[in-house]
């Protein structure tokens, strides 16, 4: 949200520049930076003295500085300052938010997958050293996507079974479940189908313990795709992870159903659709097409009738 933000404040800025307003745009991001630099130096002094209740505020005004003049290297800097007197005031879980709040500008600078696990391995000290189970287990998840976007599959199914474990210790179930989709996908990239499999049935159960809602009905479709995408590896096992991709895609597209979630549902029915494509049972494949293409007609108008009323 911060990045998003950032970018559109940049843009509005750019434009009022060049072709309205100059001089002002010039001038308003030097003096943001010179207050910014002041709030800084407050901080650090204020932080020598241990005085870091007087830091947190010198800090927070120096990062909304740094926004305003477009700064986000210096906006990082600040924010993890703070964060830093967070910690020392025993306020842990305000240390943790901001250290993640401050990802979205760090990627902008040294890259998103660096700059990611840089935040992430912080955030994870801070969220050990408060004792937050559900939180490190959250982190842990966060920093194995990262990983296995690099292409360290090993090194991220370890962070993903450890954020399984903690998961499970806080009874997140829906944390543990998605843990366990990821830790299926790493182990699929592994060239080990079986453990993938292990780790689906895992999620699968885990997920079927989570409330409906729209966020549960695209775990099930992960899961449901999971399942399907093992099939080329364990042909002797085709027909079993068919009907459990079929299932988790159909309890998918019940939980959107039941929620009105157009979107969700036509995307359910979609995967469903070519699931049975690819299982040549074209005439249910056909109706979930279609009934996917109305799912989509249908909230568009819905969603062009509500901006019409707005």
């Amino acid at each position: 949200m911060v990045r998003h933000v950032l970018v559109v404040a940049l843009m509005v800025g750019m434009v009022h520049g060049i072709v309205w307003f100059p001089n002002l745009t010039i001038a308003a991001p030097a003096a943001h930076t010179t207050a910014a630099e002041q709030g800084m130096a407050q901080g650090w002094n204020a932080s020598q003295r241990g005085a870091f209740a007087e830091a947190v505020r010198a800090w927070l005004a120096a990062a909304d500085h740094y926004k305003q003049a477009g700064q986000p290297r210096g906006q990082t800097t600040a924010l993890t300052q703070l964060a830093h007197a967070y910690q020392a005031l025993g306020q842990y879980r305000k240390a943790v938010q901001t250290v993640l709040g401050s990802l979205g500008q760090v990627s902008l600078i040294t890259g998103p997958l660096d700059a990611a696990q840089e935040t992430l391995q912080e955030g994870l000290r801070l969220s050990r050293e408060a004792g937050n189970t559900t939180l490190t287990a959250a982190i842990l998840n966060d920093l194995g996507n990262v990983l296995a976007s690099q292409h360290k599959y090993g090194e991220a199914l370890n962070v993903y079974m450890e954020s399984v474990q903690g998961a499970e210790q806080s009874h997140e179930h829906a944390l543990a479940g998605r843990a366990l989709t990821n830790a299926a996908v790493a182990s699929t990239q592994q060239e080990q189908p079986q453990a993938a499999r292990m780790w689906l049935d895992m999620a699968l159960e885990h997920m079927r313990e989570v409330a409906p809602s729209h966020k549960k009905a695209y775990d099930l479709m992960n899961i449901g795709l999971a399942y399907d995408s093992l099939r080329a590896s364990l042909s002797e096992a085709q027909a079993g992870l068919t009907r459990r991709a079929a299932d988790a895609l159909h309890e998918a597209a019940n939980i959107a159903r039941t929620l009105n979630d157009q979107r969700a549902l036509s995307y359910a029915w979609g995967h469903l659709g070519k699931l049975y494509e690819e299982e040549r049972r074209y005439a249910e494949a056909l109706q979930l097409t279609r009934q996917g293409i109305v799912s989509i007609i249908w909230g568009t108008a819905r969603m062009c009738s509500k901006r019409r009323r707005g």
